[in-house]
């Protein structure tokens, strides 16, 4: 496409983002990641314009696609966000993990002091892992290998290089460990799934991967066992029940709950349908609008019928 064709898409897309009231939640989402997809520097811009918004689940998913591009345009975005603490503690977090996925090194000093200082514990632990992160990578150029994933998803850390689900599963919960090893045995597991030859073998990586929501200290870690779970999809559907266990859990986080329905979202099955339409009328915001946004894009790439796909 041309140069006035791409304005008019941005234009497009940026008008659906950032309405507000007027607009379709999961519509919105559609627009966002047209926007990251499309990856400009005015996309960037147009994306931080929704900070502004009410929506927790939508700042941070904003925050989420920005640190996706590894685009330094962003980070002055992201650290504006960061340090208005106005944000909720989850929004404020994604910003960091953004921070931490495009990796500038001259942050981490920035993100040293927030993991010792800052009033959030998720800031506290996700600053912990962003700092780890590019410290690991500055010290082995020649792992950087190990971030590439079948999801092209930029993690909060490299998978391990370990492939023995049982050690992995050991080091999975194992608290001794820093939370960044942790993730990296997390992000082990997960791509090792693939190369389970029978499906037990492949029940017994995906129960290593549950254990995780065993994990009493850190509703970030387990906030992240579900988005690994969201990831997998139909691959992961022996997790379903306990997702819906999570999901149902009116004593555990917020953001571990609404991760979970996302999850549930990825998992086409009618128990999973019916934990989210459950879950539509939640008191908590972030997973009332997770369960409204998993139903529809579930409605959306079944019948493409309800709501029409945003196009040019």
């Amino acid at each position: 496409m041309n140069a006035q064709e791409l304005d008019e898409l941005i234009t497009k897309y940026s008008g659906i983002l950032n309405n507000f009231e007027g607009e379709n939640l999961a519509r919105r989402f559609r627009a966002l990641f047209s926007l990251k997809g499309l990856g400009t520097d005015r996309c960037i811009e147009e994306m931080g314009k929704a900070f502004a918004d009410s929506s927790e689940l939508l700042k941070h998913e904003v925050a989420y696609c920005l640190g996706q591009t590894k685009s330094e345009k962003a980070l002055e975005i992201l650290k504006n966000c960061l340090n208005d603490m106005k944000q909720e503690p989850v929004v404020r977090h994604e910003a960091v993990e953004a921070i931490g996925a495009i990796g500038p090194p001259d942050y981490l000093e920035m993100l040293k002091e927030l993991a010792a200082n800052d009033r959030d514990i998720e800031v506290r632990e996700t600053a912990e892992l962003a700092f780890d992160k590019i410290k690991f990578l500055e010290e082995h150029p020649d792992k950087q290998h190990l971030m590439k994933n079948r999801f092209n998803s930029v993690d909060p850390a490299p998978r391990s290089e370990e492939e023995d689900v049982a050690k992995l599963s050991k080091a999975l919960m194992n608290t001794e460990l820093s939370l960044f090893d942790r993730y990296r045995a997390m992000f082990g597991l997960r791509d090792v799934l693939p190369k389970m030859k029978t499906e037990a073998e492949r029940n017994e990586c995906i129960e290593a991967l549950l254990s995780g929501f065993k994990e009493t200290k850190s509703a970030l870690f387990r906030h992240e066992i579900a988005f690994v779970f969201g990831q997998l999809g139909e691959e992961g559907s022996h997790a379903t029940g306990r997702l819906v266990q999570v999901v149902d859990d009116e004593l555990e986080h917020g953001m571990v709950r609404h991760e979970a329905a996302e999850a549930l979202g990825n998992m086409s099955s009618d128990v999973a349908s019916e934990c989210l339409k459950k879950h539509r009328t939640s008191s908590a915001q972030i997973l009332r609008e997770s369960c409204e946004v998993a139903l529809d894009q579930s409605e959306y790439y079944e019948s493409n019928t309800q709501f029409q796909p945003i196009s040019a």
